[in-house]
């Protein structure tokens, strides 16, 4: 999914909303991404994700600034720069539809690139009534979006 997008990767920070134990932030790891950041609801599941960070070892990782964060996707404070959002299907429809009013805030006030990777995308209806994000690519387990205007 990663090498579909066509963007110079040290230029985004990389964020997985609903990061789970960490497996999708350090397989993010092999792209050179400026950062990866993982949000994660339960304290479990964090912490587990913060010992996989920590004993990751892997001859072609490429970034190594990858920060766990214990945190609701919906309070997440998005950094202002570059992004490329990662989701499997982390929120409920109510919830979703929430985090993209608070995405659409977040580029008002900071527009910038930000590419949306969707796994398994129940909910795609929801960023194609956005407004603010173009259908980029895909296939039957994932799309890709974009911001508008975007090239």
């Amino acid at each position: 999914m990663m090498a579909s997008l066509p963007i110079e990767f040290d230029q985004f920070t990389f964020v997985d909303l609903g990061s789970g134990k960490a497996r999708t932030l350090l397989m993010a790891s092999e792209y050179p991404f400026r950062k990866i950041v993982g949000v994660e609801l339960i304290a479990e599941l964090h912490r587990a994700a913060e010992e996989n960070i920590r004993e990751y070892r892997s001859p072609t990782q490429r970034c190594r600034q990858i920060e766990p964060v214990l945190a609701d996707a919906c309070e997440f404070e998005l950094p202002e720069e570059p992004l490329v959002l990662y989701l499997f299907n982390p929120l409920p429809e109510r919830a979703f539809s929430e985090f993209l009013q608070r995405l659409a805030k977040s580029l008002a006030g900071a527009p910038r690139p930000v590419w949306v990777v969707y796994h398994n995308p129940l909910l795609e209806g929801a960023l194609d009534a956005s407004g603010f994000l173009e259908k980029a690519g895909g296939t039957p387990q994932y799309s890709v979006y974009r911001t508008t205007g975007q090239r």
